[in-house]
């Protein structure tokens, strides 16, 4: 089994330190290190992870927009249906934002 080791220090002068040195004292003694790979992961893996979705996501839209099919506007389009049509944008854009 291959173990890595890593020796973290805090500086409990510093206000930030002691913040998170007083949050990691109050996680049980033998869920510390799960609890910080845990912390790790959420912080700078599933990120990326996030991103790289996203853009394979926006790849394959990209791909797919030829072949989609022309949608003709016969008409105007009315302030009601500006509205629906701005929620909708709305909730798209709140849809990938998530995913970044």
């Amino acid at each position: 089994m291959s173990v890595e080791s890593h020796k973290l220090r805090f500086n409990l002068d510093k206000p930030a330190d002691r913040e998170v040195w007083d949050a990691l004292q109050a996680i049980p003694t033998g869920q510390r290190n799960q609890f910080i790979l845990q912390a790790i992961h959420a912080y700078a893996v599933e990120p990326a992870e996030r991103e790289r979705l996203a853009r394979r996501i926006a790849e394959l839209v990209v791909d797919m927009l030829p072949n989609a099919p022309a949608v003709p506007v016969s008409e105007p389009v009315s302030e009601s249906n500006a509205d629906t049509q701005a929620q909708s944008l709305k909730i798209a854009e709140e849809f990938l934002e998530a995913w970044m």
